[in-house]
């Protein structure tokens, strides 16, 4: 499992295109709101990096595709295969009214890439059914969202690093540690 976990890894690092995370960075930079659509571990991994992005003042909010899609101003959709049909059909009515999609998929040609304005590819290790985890692609897919979120911290990095301290005091009171290496300080800018 770890050495499928490196592997997986070294994968996704090879498949992302600078370009293409650029441009996602700037449809993220751009929207007010961004929304994320998934199914399955993709959508709880999409919870992890809702967390994330709201504790530097970035809201996210997990898409359902109830008819909101109408006015959403960029969505991220996360989509192993990329042929579900729920996330084709939003993609395919997202880019009817110029949507900015961040799609995140396997490689190869697939439906939910015809729609996207910038494609960030999953190592793709594993069968759809025939496997006993998906180890592979959720790893892919939290280091992307990681990446996602670390490149987009670091556009204003003094004041999401502020932003990130001020919300963890008040959302974890009372967490405390007696190893040295977890204390906190003053002189320690955090990481």
């Amino acid at each position: 499992v770890t050495l499928l976990a490196q592997e997986t890894l070294s994968d996704t690092l090879a498949l992302l295109e600078h370009d293409n995370l650029q441009k996602a960075l700037r449809i993220m930079q751009k929207a007010n709101q961004i929304h994320l659509a998934a199914i399955s571990y993709s959508l709880l991994l999409g919870q992890i990096f809702k967390l994330d992005m709201l504790r530097i003042g970035k809201n996210v909010n997990i898409c359902n595709t109830n008819g909101e899609e109408l006015f959403l101003p960029a969505v991220i959709i996360i989509s192993y295969s990329g042929e579900i049909h729920n996330l084709c059909s939003l993609a395919r009515t997202l880019k009817g009214r110029s949507v900015p999609i961040i799609a995140i998929t396997s490689l190869g040609d697939n439906e939910l890439k015809k729609y996207a304005d910038v494609v960030l590819h999953i190592s793709t290790r594993e069968k759809l059914y025939s496997k006993i985890a998906g180890y592979s692609n959720e790893n892919s897919i939290k280091l992307i969202l990681d990446i996602l979120y670390s490149c987009y911290f670091n556009l204003m990095y003094d004041d999401n690093l502020a932003r990130r301290i001020a919300i963890s005091k008040q959302a974890e009171v009372g967490r405390e540690s007696t190893l040295e290496i977890m204390k906190e300080d003053n002189t320690q800018s955090g990481t």
